[in-house]
C-alpha cells in the first residue's frame, strides 16, 4: 500500500477523504433530522452517553482533525452546548475540516490514520444515534445512501 503520509496526497486520494467527510456529514444529517425534542438527553441505560454527549464528543473529534490537517498543537475542549447549538457546531467544524483539506493542497495529510481514527469513531457514533432514536421511540427515515447526492464541501444541517 502506498504511504500517504509521507509525501504529497495525491489529488485522487483528497477527493476520496473529502467525499468521506461529506458522507460524514450527510448521514449525520439524515440520523439527527426531526429528532424529537428532549432526544440529546434520552438515556438509554445508567452511565450510557446521551445523544447529546455523543454529539459534543463528536464536534471535538472534527475539530480536532482540523487541527490535525492545519498542524495546530491547540487541543480542542468539549463544549457544552444546547443540541441546536451543538448541531449548528458540528456542521461548522465539519465544513472547517474540509475547508482545511482543501487548502492543504495535498502536502502530507495523514488520510490513513485519519480514516481509520476519528473520521471512523465518528461514523460510529452516527450509528449509536441512529440507535438511540429507534430506542427513543422515534426511528429515523429510511434512505438509500447509495442513491444520496452527496458532494464534497456540501454540508446541510437538517431544519
Amino acid at each position: 500500500m502506498n504511504n500517504l503520509i509521507a509525501g504529497p496526497t495525491h489529488p485522487e486520494a483528497i477527493a476520496l477523504f473529502r467525499h468521506a467527510i461529506a458522507t460524514l456529514g450527510h448521514r449525520f444529517s439524515v440520523a439527527v433530522k426531526d429528532a424529537p425534542a428532549g432526544f440529546a438527553d434520552y438515556t438509554a441505560c445508567p452511565g450510557a452517553r446521551t445523544p447529546g454527549q455523543i454529539l459534543a464528543h463528536m464536534n471535538v473529534l472534527v475539530e480536532w482533525s482540523t487541527k490535525v490537517v492545519t498542524a495546530s498543537s491547540e487541543r480542542p475542549a468539549e463544549a457544552s452546548l444546547v443540541w441546536d447549538q451543538a448541531l449548528h457546531r458540528f456542521f461548522t467544524l465539519l465544513k472547517a475540516f474540509d475547508d482545511a483539506v482543501v487548502a492543504s493542497n495535498g502536502s502530507a495529510i495523514p488520510i490513513e490514520k485519519l480514516l481509520q481514527g476519528p473520521l471512523s469513531d465518528a461514523l460510529t457514533h452516527v450509528g449509536q444515534i441512529t440507535m438511540l432514536r429507534r430506542m427513543a421511540s422515534s426511528p429515523v427515515h429510511a434512505e438509500s445512501y447509495f442513491r444520496a447526492d452527496i458532494q464534497p464541501g456540501k454540508f446541510i444541517a437538517p431544519e
